[in-house]
């Protein structure tokens, strides 16, 4: 969850927040993902250094997998 709130905290990331919402048919200002999208999306921070795989057409995982990486 820290690293969504770091996330949406960061105005040079607002374009990121803004194409999730978009994707989510979402407003930015609800807020960031939550229940089972933010379950994938924090099992996808907490082994992005590992040799596991993630595969999930999930929007929130697709939109943010190039800022998890990191």
């Amino acid at each position: 969850m820290n690293f969504y709130e770091e996330l949406w905290a960061n105005p040079i990331m607002q374009y990121i927040v803004l194409e999730w919402a978009k994707k989510k048919m979402k407003n930015p200002e609800d807020g960031l993902p939550k229940g089972d999208d933010l379950r994938i999306l924090g099992v996808a921070v907490d082994h992005n250094q590992s040799c596991t795989e993630l595969v999930t057409f999930d929007n929130d995982f697709i939109v943010f997998s190039e800022w998890i990486m990191k």
